[in-house]
Parts: structure tokens; C-alpha cells; sequence
């Protein structure tokens, strides 16, 4: 049975008490607005530090601000791949680029030589849910990923909560889960929503594919 940590505080101090090398899988969704891109610096810088060697931090990004991010998370990390979230549902213009936005960028960067996940495809669909919180994303675009960059036995650690979607789909996998959010509420919501989990004994054939061991690859 996995295990799922949700507390309340900011994602800068929380994380001081991750200790090094002991989180497999970042997988996370920051705020997007300018005066929050800093936190993008500060997530590569220290998802270097709590990843084991070879683990992945997989972020979402906006296209608007996406080559600021990747040269901040390029600081350390290694870049390995990015996925092409679409969004089923409602659309939005980007009035500043004159842009229907029909798709999202999630980033996905190794520590070093990336290890072993799931053979994955590069794109997918999902409707985004706002049930939970005002920023949700798709719960099987996360099922998706989380399934195939971790497994039962090793620890997720998502510093901007939100919603829950990522303890929620932990759960469901049976994978260890810390999350943190600012935001009591959030937490709240967090909580309830991963009580209602019963944990799935094997993931869903359809989430998962042959395990791959990258060669060669630095």
C-alpha cells in the first residue's frame, strides 16, 4: 500500500526537509503568471538535489514563457523530452502572440543520464478538470505519465499540489506520494480527494508499455 504526505506551506521551505537523493519523480505544475516564473530556477535547482541520479522532473509549462524555463531548468537538469498535452475541452486566445492555445508543453529533464521508464508517447489528449482546483489539469494525462516515469515502490514528490491530481493518481498506483501547497485549502481538497482511492494492485494495461532501459543516451 502506498504511502501519501500532504502539508501545508511554501514549496521553498517545505522541501528543505527532503533529503537528498531520495525522490525518484518530480512531477509538478507551477503557476504560470511572470511574477512566479522564478520558481522554475528554484524547482530545477532542487530537483537536482532530492532526485536520485537518473530520476525525471516532468513540469508543466505555458508556451509564452517557455524558453525563459527551459534555460532555467537546463541550469542542471538534463533535457530528455517534452510532451505535447492537448486539451480536449475549451481553447483560450493569447492575445500578446495573437494565438489560439489548443495545446500545452510538458517539460520532462533528467539528473544526469536518464534511467529506466516506460516506452511513452509524446503527446495525448485530456480534458482538463476544474472540479478540484481552478488550475486542474487532465487526471489521465498525469495517470499516463506518473505511470510510465515511476512505479509502486518508488516516491513522487509534487511541490504545487493544487487540486491533488498527483497524490490521487499515486494512490490509484500504489506509488508513495509528498505533496506540498500554500494554500490550506488546497490541502484540504488534497486529502478528501486521495481518501476516496482505493490502491489498484496493477496499473491499467492501457497507461503502461514495455519497460525501456535507455542506452547510449547522455
Amino acid at each position: 500500500m502506498s504511502i501519501t504526505i500532504l502539508e501545508v506551506g511554501a514549496c521553498q521551505e517545505m522541501c528543505r526537509c527532503i533529503p537528498d537523493e531520495s525522490i525518484d519523480l518530480v512531477f509538478t505544475d507551477p503557476p504560470y503568471p511572470k511574477e512566479f516564473l522564478h520558481l522554475y530556477d528554484w524547482l530545477g535547482i532542487e530537483s537536482f538535489r532530492m532526485l536520485k541520479p537518473g530520476g525525471y522532473l516532468i513540469v508543466y509549462v505555458h508556451q509564452f514563457y517557455m524558453s525563459q524555463v527551459m534555460a532555467d531548468l537546463s541550469r542542471l537538469m538534463t533535457y530528455f523530452w517534452a510532451y505535447a498535452y492537448i486539451n480536449k475541452g475549451a481553447t483560450r486566445i493569447v492575445q500578446q502572440r495573437g494565438m489560439v492555445n489548443m495545446w500545452k508543453p510538458i517539460l520532462i529533464y533528467s539528473k544526469g543520464k536518464p534511467g529506466n521508464h516506460r516506452t511513452s508517447a509524446d503527446s495525448g489528449t485530456g480534458t482538463r478538470s476544474k472540479f478540484w482546483h481552478t488550475w486542474g489539469q487532465a487526471e489521465e494525462t498525469a495517470l499516463y505519465l506518473i505511470s510510465n516515469f515511476s512505479e509502486p515502490g518508488q516516491t513522487v514528490l509534487d511541490p504545487f499540489v493544487g487540486g491533488g491530481t498527483t497524490p490521487y493518481v499515486c494512490c490509484q498506483l500504489g506509488i508513495d506520494c509528498i505533496g506540498f501547497d500554500l494554500d490550506p485549502k488546497a490541502i484540504e481538497v488534497s486529502l478528501e480527494r486521495t481518501s476516496r482511492i482505493q490502491t489498484m494492485l496493477i496499473p491499467p494495461e492501457e497507461y503502461q508499455s514495455d519497460l525501456w532501459v535507455p542506452e547510449g543516451v547522455e
